[in-house]
């Protein structure tokens, strides 16, 4: 059964710069193929909610989706849930540019284990390969624009699943990050959907949440009239998190400051919105 999520409400502590790490084949030594944490980090209710997940997936061996448009924070909430997760050994992996089956067991396998996978291995040599590599390990596998991968590419993750689940009795814990993942994943492969626990809808921010989280990400700012944030974001940034940083990012070079120091106004607004690119939202869903 599949759980979807609505995030629920509260805040998280800042995480730990512990770093968590993958131990690599007979190497001793931690390593971690986690993104580089954002330099403006701000806890938010979706966090909560991946936390929820990435925790019954490991418990439970399952896979979770984490879903939702491009720029509002998907990857970001995963990243820090594992980071504040002391017990899990990630393995992460971005598949943007992934198409073929091998294309994706190879990159899961360098995440793994931080070598290339043999020149003329195939796809089902490189599963196999990583079921024997992982099955005794505590870890979770975190796989990011699951939605640019083909359907034969996506049976081998699946593959992947089941090799471990019949190994071990029990599935390597996945995490499936993407945009319209459950459409186009429960409409492709609906066994990979099948065995999914949790989905973790992640939304745009909500005006009566904007406010709060922009004071957080950039103290600077308040006396900031909060209709000009509100029209900013209804008119133009739709609530993608990554957005407001670029935009905040740009007011800073406009005024030459390293931080920014004093309210916004809308004739700064226009000038900066004028040098962003428009959301297409009919293709951003």
């Amino acid at each position: 059964m599949t759980t979807s999520l609505t995030p629920p409400a509260g805040s998280l502590r800042e995480p730990s710069a512990e770093a968590i790490g993958l131990t690599s084949g007979n190497n001793a030594a931690k390593r971690t193929t986690l993104p580089v944490p954002p330099s403006r980090y701000v806890p938010t209710a979706d966090v909560n909610a991946v936390r929820f997940a990435l925790r019954t997936t490991i418990r439970t061996g399952h896979i979770s989706l984490i879903d939702g448009p491009r720029g509002v924070g998907k990857t970001t909430a995963i990243v820090e849930a594992v980071r504040l997760h002391k017990t899990a050994h990630p393995i992460y992996a971005n598949l943007i540019d992934t198409r073929t089956p091998r294309d994706a067991m190879r990159q899961i396998w360098e995440a793994a284990t931080g070598e290339p996978a043999a020149p003329r291995a195939t796809a089902a040599d490189i599963r196999d390969d990583l079921t024997s590599e992982i099955r005794h390990r505590d870890a979770v596998l975190v796989t990011d624009d699951v939605h640019n991968l083909t359907v034969p590419a996506m049976r081998i993750i699946l593959a992947l699943w089941n090799r471990t689940h019949d190994a071990t009795g029990k599935g390597l814990p996945t995490i499936l990050v993407g945009n319209g993942l459950a459409k186009k994943v429960g409409a492709t492969v609906p066994e990979l959907v099948s065995r999914a626990a949790v989905t973790v809808n992640v939304g745009k921010m909500p005006d009566k949440d904007l406010m709060a989280f922009l004071l957080r990400l950039e103290p600077g700012i308040e006396g900031t009239n909060p209709r000009v944030f509100q029209d900013v974001n209804r008119l133009h940034l739709k609530g993608r998190i990554r957005k407001w940083i670029q935009f905040f990012d740009l007011i800073k070079d406009l005024r030459n400051q390293q931080t920014l120091n004093g309210p916004i106004d809308s004739l700064e607004v226009r000038h900066t919105i004028a040098f962003m690119p428009v959301i297409d939202e009919k293709n951003d869903n």
